[in-house]
Parts: structure tokens; sequence; C-alpha cells
């Protein structure tokens, strides 16, 4: 495991990207250091284990790994600056979660149910999802979920998307 010690003297950190601070392996000082997932997220490899580069800034600033998931308050996972990253739980990284592209009603917590032919309203809560009910017209099912998202204390935003 990594630590603070170790993270800082194998790189510099400018608020933006870490950088080795000595040679090591194929890398040379003053480049950047790690490489962008297909997801959107830095890996920086360390003694042949992979972090992800929003985690060791989080050991950067605090002295120890994050406890849970670390969330990137802006959406954006290439914006690991301390201010935009906070350690959260997973149900609350969850409930911040972007519609999926096979989303066909535009609405987080809203799909089309072909066989009934019907609109579902759900929401997940705890990891674990709740079912609102089935519904004729697509603006009862968005109430519905709405008004779920109210109940258990998510955003309006959250909740209308």
């Amino acid at each position: 495991m990594i630590t603070q010690e170790k993270l800082k003297f194998f790189f510099d950190w400018n608020g933006k990207n870490f950088y080795w601070k000595v040679n090591r392996g194929g890398m040379k000082a003053g480049s950047i250091a790690g490489v962008l997932s297909h997801r959107g997220y830095r890996k920086i490899s360390i003694d042949g284990k992979r972090y992800y580069e929003h985690r060791l800034v989080w050991l950067w600033h605090y002295g120890s790994m994050p406890k849970s998931i670390i969330d990137h308050i802006d959406g954006n996972t290439e914006n690991n600056a301390i201010e935009n990253l906070q350690d959260v739980k997973q149900s609350i990284n969850t409930q911040k979660q972007r519609i999926r592209s096979t989303n066909k009603s535009g609405y987080k917590g809203v799909c089309w149910d072909k066989s009934r032919k019907k609109w579902i309203a759900s929401i997940t809560i705890n990891l674990k999802q709740i079912m609102l009910g089935r519904y004729e017209k697509i603006e009862d099912a968005i109430s519905a979920r709405q008004k779920a998202a109210e109940m258990y204390h998510c955003t309006a935003t959250e909740a209308a998307k």
C-alpha cells in the first residue's frame, strides 16, 4: 500500500496532475504520471500496483486513503482538484449517476416496459431498487419518481434527470 511519504517522494502535484520527480521504469522525471482509462479516470502504477489518480490526490492532501468512494462533485472525472473531490458512500455516489444512454424516457428512474406497454417508475436507495409502479402515461411515472426522490431526500435535479 502506498503511503503519503512515498507518494510525495515519487511525485509532484500541481493541482491538476501528478508529475514524476524521479526517472522510474520508462518514465522520465517531469513527465505526467499515469494513463487515462477508457472511462476517463487517470490510473497511475506504483511498484506494480495501479491506483486511481483521484484516490492518490486524497492521500496527498489528507495523509490516508479515502474510506469509501471518491466522488467528483462536478461530474468531470478529469477534474481531480481537491476541492472537487469528496469521500462518499456508494449509495450517495449512485444517486448522482447520469441517465444511461439506453434510457428512452429522458428521466432517471423512468423506463418503458415493452411487454406490458406501460411506463415503470423506480428509485434506488441504499443500493436497493424500489419499484414505484407502472403507469399508462409517462407524466404519471415521472411524477411518482419525483415524489419518491423528495421523500428519500434526493435533490430535485437528481430526481428529474
